[in-house]
């Protein structure tokens, strides 16, 4: 039986901290957070679109998809999670609002920041605010958020 641990590769990353040792920059994954706002409307209520953006992502970003699930809400809305087995990727939409918030985290090489400005892109954001978080237990500096 595989363990869930033996799935995360750590990345290594600089903290700027005077205090660390080798193993403080030994980080199992980042943990990618994105707002897109100002979203196509007709994307944000397609579960098919979403679907496909989702399969996309995955595949131009090298993760591994263990199982992807896609709901459509009625009126509308649409809600995507994606297993993989470097952690996990999500949206939801909100086309009311014509916004979608979209997490990816991964462990490894795989780019969760990436992997979330591309669905970004691919909902139409015309203005998206990320926030990346690294995971573990050598994180302890200050998150990196974007406009």
């Amino acid at each position: 039986m595989t363990k869930l641990h033996d799935h995360f590769q750590p990345i290594e990353t600089p903290i700027a901290t005077s205090a660390t040792t080798a193993r403080d920059h030994l980080l199992p994954g980042r943990h990618c957070l994105l707002e897109a706002n100002h979203c196509d409307l007709a994307i944000l209520n397609s579960p098919d679109l979403i679907e496909a953006a989702m399969r996309d992502a995955i595949n131009a970003y090298h993760a591994t998809l263990i199982e992807l699930v896609v709901n459509a809400f009625q009126p509308q809305g649409v809600t995507a999670v994606a297993l993989l087995a470097e952690s996990h990727m999500s949206i939801h939409t909100w086309p009311e609002l014509n916004y979608a918030a979209i997490d990816a985290f991964t462990c490894g090489s795989v780019d969760a920041p990436g992997m979330c400005r591309f669905l970004a892109k691919r909902m139409g954001a015309k203005n998206i605010t990320t926030t990346v978080t690294h995971r573990g237990p050598a994180a302890t500096q200050t998150n990196e958020i974007s406009k």
